[in-house]
């Protein structure tokens, strides 16, 4: 080992190693020895974290598995985990993240679950740890409070506040930012609680006071069986896991099309191992339960987030703005919430028919993507197609469908912006400048195409109208920014576009562009004179 690691660092290597095998035991795996490829790629298709993060953690599972094979003599570095745990460029590895995130709870399998964990939680035959487990999931279903937070409510805290005449019901809550289960680094907030999750509040309320007076703590969930206070987020798993299984004709938790929306599952196998050891009081009654299943009949449960997801999912749904939904979940950054809404069936597009026709012209390759944000886009779009598994030769109206939901196309002078949307109109924090870049036309989240060199002829001859007379006239400073807008138009507009113009002339013929692109007429009367122009430009000829 470096002798000159900081004990910090090594303090937090620690904890991400034990994330992982924390992980691992919440899905059944109790051994390291049984690791295999498909459980660490689910655990980092998990994950959501930083680019920098989530490769540090690919290096540190990969670096424990080589330390575990070479101490007990295993193979466990496969080379299928060591692809996983191949560093990949930062712009597909964010692409693979957001086109792997974690989806919302069908509709149809969240009513159900819903509706059992209100009648667990209002059965006085249940256990007062199972009722009140259950009134913390309908709690997290109805808010999406994230599990920590949920760990962290406290009883006795929620108020009624007069909203224009209504009265509403708001719980304070922590967000927290830094360590799980600990104050410290945690934000104090408030939000709003619908009529079903004070009926659950009021639950766990009641059936969890022995254990506050007991224990002398004020937290909301507490267990008396509970070792540690507050709760771990796995223990909120485990009983959803059990919950899930335990009711699985109920919900239909044996369906395969469950693996793809449902980020949980669990084998006979592990089940019983978890659930129905020696140890267990329930032994004989989960035997009983799975008795008739193969050993790798597997379960589909949701995962304790995907009560977030959900819950995002529905206020995007109805309307409701992003910036409200990130102010109401919680979310640290703008980017956090965009992310979640790349996710899911919302209208991302102010013109359908334009983004159908932007989208077709640059998944079929009919013209080329230019501009300085086209390659981040290719990476992302076929990302996108392969984490989904389509072919663009066959699958192209699917494709389209999807790419519409998670690619926001807004129509400019010059060609599409691929940044923005009328979800989120501001293109980055600093929105004054991206307005300045958007208004004068030198913005680099505009994507364009060759059909788009009118446009830019026309920008270019009247930018360099204006320097010539500002110049000629001494106004220098405007000159100077009409000088901008010429090698900025020459450089990154018509000049490309010129390029790619040549290219398809040279493919399909000069009359069958203009058949295609009836606005191209003035470039095609005139481009001899405007290549000179693009390829004859110096930077001395407008000093």
């Amino acid at each position: 080992m470096n002798g000159n690691i900081k004990v910090s660092t090594l303090v937090t290597e620690f904890m991400e190693i034990r994330h992982f095998l924390n992980y691992l035991a919440g899905t059944g795996l109790y051994t390291v020895d049984g690791v295999e490829d498909s459980d660490v790629e689910k655990y980092l298709i998990s994950l959501n974290l930083a680019e920098r993060t989530f490769i540090r953690r690919q290096m540190l599972i990969k670096r424990f598995l080589e330390y575990y094979d070479a101490e007990h003599g295993t193979e466990l570095l496969t080379p299928g985990i060591q692809e996983l745990c191949k560093p990949i460029d930062s712009v597909k590895l964010n692409a693979v993240i957001r086109a792997g995130r974690r989806k919302a709870i069908p509709i149809d399998y969240f009513n159900k679950l819903l509706s059992g964990l209100i009648r667990v939680m209002h059965d006085e035959n249940e256990s007062p740890r199972d009722r009140g487990m259950a009134a913390m999931l309908v709690i997290d279903s109805q808010t999406g409070l994230r599990a920590s937070e949920l760990s962290l409510l406290e009883a006795n805290t929620v108020e009624e506040v007069d909203i224009e005449g209504e009265i509403a019901k708001m719980i304070k809550y922590k967000i927290v930012k830094v360590a799980k289960a600990n104050t410290e680094g945690c934000v104090d907030a408030i939000t709003y609680i619908n009529d079903i999750s004070y009926d659950a509040y009021k639950v766990a309320l009641e059936v969890f006071s022995e254990g506050r007076t007991k224990r002398k703590v004020n937290y909301l969930c507490c267990p008396n069986t509970q070792a540690t206070l507050p709760i771990t987020p796995v223990v909120y798993i485990t009983y959803l896991k059990k919950f899930c299984v335990t009711h699985y004709e109920e919900l239909g938790c044996l369906n395969e099309e469950l693996k793809n929306t449902l980020c949980g599952s669990i084998t006979k196998h592990s089940f019983l191992v978890q659930f129905g050891n020696n140890r267990s009081p329930n032994k004989n009654a989960m035997h009983d339960l799975v008795s008739s299943f193969s050993d790798d009949q597997e379960f589909y449960y949701p995962l304790v987030h995907q009560f977030r997801n959900t819950v995002v999912s529905g206020l995007l749904a109805h309307g409701v703005q992003l910036e409200f939904v990130r102010r109401y979940m919680g979310h640290l950054t703008e980017e956090t919430t965009a992310g979640y809404a790349e996710s899911y069936d919302t209208d991302m597009q102010e013109n359908l028919a334009v983004s159908e026709s932007t989208l077709s012209t640059i998944v079929s390759g009919d013209a080329k993507l230019l501009g300085p944000s086209a390659d981040r886009l290719m990476t992302n779009i076929n990302a996108w197609i392969d984490t989904h598994q389509l072919n663009v030769a066959t699958d192209m109206d699917e494709i389209i469908e999807g790419l519409e939901k998670v690619v926001p196309i807004r129509a400019k002078r010059g060609g599409v912006c691929i940044k923005g949307s009328k979800l989120t109109n501001a293109c980055s924090v600093d929105v004054q400048t991206d307005e300045f870049m958007c208004a004068v036309g030198i913005c680099p989240n505009i994507g364009h195409f060759y059909f788009n060199a009118d446009e830019s002829y026309a920008d270019y001859k009247e930018a360099m109208a204006a320097y010539t007379i500002n110049k000629e006239n001494g106004f220098t400073r405007q000159a100077e920014k009409e000088y901008t807008k010429v090698t900025y138009i020459l450089r990154n507009r018509l000049g490309p576009e010129m390029v790619e113009l040549v290219k398809e002339i040279k493919q399909i013929g000069e009359q069958e562009v203009l058949k295609r692109h009836p606005n191209l007429e003035e470039i095609l009367n005139n481009i001899k004179e405007i290549k000179e122009i693009v390829d004859g430009y110096t930077e001395e000829e407008l000093s």
